[in-house]
């Protein structure tokens, strides 16, 4: 009786080399982490591809992720409690074909699954931390409306949208003036400034479609905020490392005031028992 056939290694080779994950086309993505950072990161986000809701219902003994309500479900989710966000997300166009590989490295369409629920007119990209920074790459091929929504408590936030991007640019920031780079700015009309929170328009005000706009809301509360397109990283950081010093000179300004704050007072308790008031 002969034996087993001789093993035989698969070639190393790109074509039969693992995809990373999260690398195949993918809609209604949730990650919420509390300790661990999500580093150089890649999407690929298909705002056509149809995700039962039951497959988008987290798990009931964390009750740290937050469970997808009635309103519209994101297309990417990232939380992070006490870490960073670094990640490249590539939004598809809608309906586009697009093909993947399984297991065998056999090609097949995604457009079987896609038809079942009406997708919004906006791909919603949502990212938020408490303690880390949050820095997004966004690609779109094609003038697809996107919605970013990015939010931190004490990290700072730098976006990279697309060329296409065209609406309104909302940024709250409670200490410190946004930072839009010069050809972002260049395109960007202000619209208004009411207490932390800036808005600006972005591209020809008189060709908007309200309803097949770009949107960013991005707010941080002890944090910086910069924002520009995509391929201007070196300008990104030059203008959060001014941020950075600017940070350091302003505490140390802050700690100097209280100390003369508290010399003040040390004078004035000396007057006041001199006279014999205290």
């Amino acid at each position: 009786m002969s034996g087993p056939p001789p093993y035989v290694p698969v070639p190393t080779s790109p074509e039969h080399e693992p995809l990373p994950d999260w690398s195949r086309p993918q809609n209604n993505i949730l990650i919420s982490r509390t300790f661990s950072a999500l580093t150089k990161a890649r999407f690929i986000v298909d705002p056509n591809l149809y995700v039962p809701d039951s497959l988008l219902t987290p798990p009931e003994w964390d009750p740290y992720i937050p469970i997808f309500g009635s309103k519209p479900k994101p297309n990417i989710q990232l939380a992070v409690t006490f870490g960073a966000i670094d990640a490249h997300i590539h939004v598809l166009p809608r309906n586009a074909t697009v093909t993947r590989r399984h297991a065998y490295h056999a090609a097949f369409p995604l457009d079987r699954l896609r038809g079942r629920e009406a997708s919004p007119e906006q791909s919603t990209l949502e990212a938020s931390t408490t303690t880390g920074d949050i820095t997004l790459h966004i690609e779109v091929p094609t003038a697809s409306p996107i919605s970013v929504r990015a939010s931190s408590t004490f990290g700072h936030i730098c976006l990279y949208l697309p060329h296409t991007f065209h609406g309104p640019l909302t940024i709250t920031s409670a200490l410190g003036t946004p930072r839009l780079s010069a050809a972002l700015g260049g395109v960007c009309t202000p619209i208004s400034e009411v207490g932390n929170a800036k808005r600006w328009f972005v591209g020809d005000l008189g060709a908007w479609n309200e309803e097949k706009a770009d949107q960013v809301l991005a707010g941080t509360t002890f944090g910086k905020v910069w924002i520009g397109y995509e391929g201007e990283e070196e300008e990104a950081k030059r203008a959060l490392r001014w941020g950075a010093l600017q940070w350091g000179v302003n505490i140390v300004v802050a700690l100097l005031v209280l100390k003369i704050l508290q010399w003040v007072f040390v004078f004035l308790v000396w007057v006041l028992a001199l006279a014999g008031i205290i």
